[in-house]
């Protein structure tokens, strides 16, 4: 039987555009490495998932009104009625004119269709067939070695399904006719609602500010998408992040960023006037020599002032030691979120280390954004407490980046430890802001610049977000200019 012409569902997007093509490799590389290669040898599962990207992208996604493919064609059924319910518009509601979550959501619902299609069930043996063809009209030999398969729809993104022996490749005709119209469907279902939680994660954390910014670029794509991942699998995770969007949605809109003058700055912030030629404005070069040379021996030539911005840097010490389980840690990894949305706010760079007895990560600080939010939200609570050790190494950690910037260490703990400190040369032009969750540190009150107490509530929180502006803010009050 001749094989059918590969096209995809959509009427006005098809496979023979190039913009599709680099959507259908990009929703590949987001795949686990096994997964991405079985499906690389499926056209018909790379136009699914691609035109799944496209439905909830486009503002005006249009269906064909019927495919020759038996597969594509109960896929176009399936998801025909699936743009008629209130889920479909919900989903819009989080994709539409959004790459990012619609790569994931794509990505999501391509993952979670093959698991759902390789599920083990009572006399199902058919429909757990691996649905992965390979090329055979154009002279392209046949792959018989097994699919990998999984039933676990939890599993990471970053593992790869199990083999099972008794998969096979669902390739002709026949069997593809036999295929169960209403069970595929209820399958397609599914796997959209993973999908859905997946997007509504990415576009919370997208929201919220701590995703990596919109970019193409599969490695911060697939930050946003193990973000997501996260978010759906750690409980706690949630609670962290809902309370975190509470502060950003009670708390000030706008930042001051300190701008100093440059010679190489980043920004216009004005002009002036110099002898210098190197320094001139280019437009003053097309004046007529005479002119030129009579400004230049008068007021001087026209020369672009530049600003840059002093960034300073946000040190964040959360203490992760078995004193901090429940709602304390909870609470504290949000105004560790909170904190570091805020430095970023203001431009400056960022640096973090968990601790118990020991730091963590134990080589050197977190520098990357992500990483950062990444161990915030999986972070549990266990071993004992080393506050001492710990700022001095995040003195040292300091002392090695620095240079002159101001530098603020934010020192989140219950400060259950006993221990002696006394700061020394090392801590010039470092700010130590102490908040005590549900606690008390006579050392702390004693070498902190800012020493904080506060309950674990939304308005402690929130007082603990005032005082930290106010804080960055002060230190560089004297030097502070509008651009």
């Amino acid at each position: 039987m001749e094989r059918a012409e590969h096209r995809n569902l959509l009427l006005n997007l098809t496979n023979k555009d190039p913009i599709y093509k680099v959507i259908e490799r990009i929703i590949l590389s987001l795949l686990p490495n096994e997964i991405s290669k079985k499906v690389s040898k499926s056209e018909d599962l790379k136009m699914l998932a691609t035109d799944i990207f496209f439905i909830h992208y486009s503002t005006k996604p249009i269906l064909i009104d019927n495919h020759q493919n038996s597969f594509l064609e109960n896929a176009r059924k399936a998801v025909s009625k699936y743009m008629n319910t209130v889920e479909f518009a919900k989903a819009r509601s989080i994709t539409e004119l959004d790459e990012e979550t619609s790569l994931i959501f794509a990505a999501t619902f391509l993952k979670s269709l093959l698991e759902e299609l390789s599920s083990q069930g009572k006399g199902k043996e058919k429909q757990s067939e691996e649905l992965v063809e390979d090329e055979t009209k154009n002279g392209e030999s046949k792959d018989n070695t097994n699919e990998s398969k999984t039933n676990n729809q939890n599993e990471s993104f970053d593992q790869s399904a199990d083999d099972n022996e008794n998969d096979k490749k669902f390739t002709n005709s026949k069997e593809k006719d036999n295929f169960n119209v209403k069970d595929f469907e209820e399958k397609v279902s599914e796997a959209i609602s993973q999908a859905t939680a997946y997007a509504t994660a990415a576009k919370q954390l997208k929201s919220s500010g701590l995703s990596s910014g919109s970019s193409r670029e599969k490695g911060d794509i697939k930050k946003l998408l193990r973000l997501a991942e996260v978010v759906i699998s750690v409980k706690e995770s949630r609670e962290v992040l809902e309370l975190f969007r509470k502060l950003e949605d009670l708390s000030p809109r706008t930042v001051h960023i300190d701008k100093k003058q440059s010679v190489y700055g980043e920004e216009v912030g004005g002009y002036s006037r110099t002898k210098n030629f190197e320094r001139a404005a280019p437009r003053e070069f097309a004046l007529a020599e005479e002119l030129l040379l009579s400004k230049y021996t008068s007021e001087g030539l026209l020369t672009l002032e530049k600003e840059v911005g002093s960034k300073g840097i946000v040190y964040i010490l959360l203490d992760k030691s078995g004193s901090m389980i429940g709602n304390k840690l909870v609470w504290s990894r949000s105004v560790a979120l909170f904190l570091l949305r805020l430095g970023k706010l203001n431009g400056m760079e960022l640096l973090m280390r968990m601790f118990d007895s020991e730091p963590h990560p134990y080589d050197k600080p977190l520098r990357s954004f992500s990483d950062m939010v990444e161990l915030v939200l999986t972070v549990s609570p266990n071993g004992g407490t080393d506050i001492k050790n710990a700022l001095n190494v995040a003195i040292e950690d300091l002392r090695k980046i620095r240079g002159k910037r101001n530098s603020f260490v934010f020192l989140i703990t219950d400060g259950e430890d006993r221990f002696t400190f006394q700061k020394n040369a090392g801590w010039k032009g470092i700010s130590l802001f102490s908040i005590m969750v549900e606690g008390d540190n006579e050392v702390l009150k004693a070498i902190s610049d800012l020493y904080l107490k506060t309950g674990l509530t939304l308005e402690g929180a929130l007082a603990i977000g005032r005082e930290g502006s106010k804080l960055l803010y002060s230190a560089k009050k004297a030097k502070y200019r509008h651009a």
